[in-house]
């Protein structure tokens, strides 16, 4: 059976309500047997004022300095977590091999997952590979989960679709920004983060990377790696991770969403 692998991403900045920078779209490429397909997600700042805006921006700039030379495809790891499953073993060993590869790319170190990574919650191992990516690039962590954070993603990833933020305010904070990925098909976590990190430049699935439209290229990474040192307040993220339908296949659908507190 074909399963699409769809990711999401795109970009809002503005006065008091965010506007569109960029849209959403999405194409398909067949891997062996196995169908790909990415998209745009979010950026968001409050734009409680004009410098809140302009430091949302500075922050997803300097992540988009660290973009690739080019893509890292690894049709192995969607074909083995199409056959074996989402939760299996034989999907887990295969996305993590795509992200060392892609690692090594880059001249990092592999991944090291935490003991017991296969048994968290979504939110956690979002929350753990999103700093890992983050740490080994020397950009600050994130702090921890929100409640709130994990709802919002939860409602977008039951939806198939990016989350967005439901307010301005956590804990009675307020929000200096915010950034968000989706992705649906046959693998989890782990397949996102190789798919938003790795395989999101020109030439990828990512129908918002063209040769004549390259704003959009490496835009879920820039999510992943948005937020430097300049940005206001710490970072929250929340995440999830649910069964859902894409056609009439069934897959892994899985939702981040970053968030800069004051």
């Amino acid at each position: 059976m074909t399963r699409p692998e769809h990711a999401s991403h795109a970009r809002h900045a503005g006065h008091r309500s965010p506007r569109a920078l960029a849209t959403a779209a999405v194409t398909a490429l067949a891997v062996g047997g196995v169908t790909a397909a990415l998209a745009l997600g979010t950026v968001a700042s409050t734009g409680l004022a004009r410098g809140t805006a302009q430091a949302a921006t500075a922050a997803v700039a300097a992540a988009a300095s660290d973009d690739p030379a080019t893509n890292v495809t690894n049709p192995a790891a969607l074909a083995a977590c199409a056959v074996h499953g989402a939760a299996s073993a034989a999907c887990l060993t295969a996305s993590l091999a795509a992200v060392d590869a892609g690692r090594a790319h880059e001249h990092l170190p592999r991944l090291v997952l935490p003991t017991g990574f296969a048994t968290w919650p979504a939110d956690r191992q979002l929350l753990a590979v999103t700093n890992a990516e983050r740490a080994v690039r020397g950009l600050r962590t994130v702090s921890g989960t929100d409640a709130t954070l994990d709802a919002a993603a939860r409602t977008a990833a039951l939806a198939n679709r990016d989350p967005s933020l439901p307010g301005w305010t956590l804990g009675g904070h307020p929000v200096a920004g915010w950034a968000a990925n989706w992705a649906w098909g046959p693998g989890g976590v782990l397949l996102a983060d190789f798919l938003w990190m790795y395989d999101d430049g020109l030439g990828s699935p990512n129908l918002d990377c063209t040769s004549a439209h390259r704003t959009g290229c490496w835009g879920h990474r820039h999510t992943i790696l948005a937020f430097g040192p300049t940005a206001d307040g710490r970072l929250l993220l929340g995440g999830a991770q649910v069964t859902t339908r894409w056609g009439a296949a069934a897959g892994s659908s899985d939702a981040l969403l970053v968030a800069a507190v004051r």
